[in-house]
């Protein structure tokens, strides 16, 4: 592996076990459950692979009025 693409076409799948096409065009990564619970509660997410090293939640595409306040002060600009 050589690339960034090269390391996240690997990374991604093994250790989420979802292929990369399911994947949205904004990915937050957290070493914390109870993050990915939360998110799931506040935009009705779900988590389609259970078991695996890292935990994911895919959500329809969002936009900046669905964020909850205090993600949209804590976003870089």
């Amino acid at each position: 592996m050589r690339t960034k693409e090269d390391i996240v076409s690997n990374w991604l799948p093994r250790y989420t076990g979802l292929p990369l096409e399911a994947f949205k065009k904004h990915v937050l990564l957290t070493n914390f459950d109870n993050y990915i619970d939360i998110f799931c509660e506040q935009t009705g997410a779900t988590v389609p692979v259970e078991g695996k090293a890292m935990r994911v939640a895919v959500a329809e595409d969002m936009v900046d009025d669905q964020l909850p306040a205090w993600a949209a002060r804590t976003r870089p600009r």
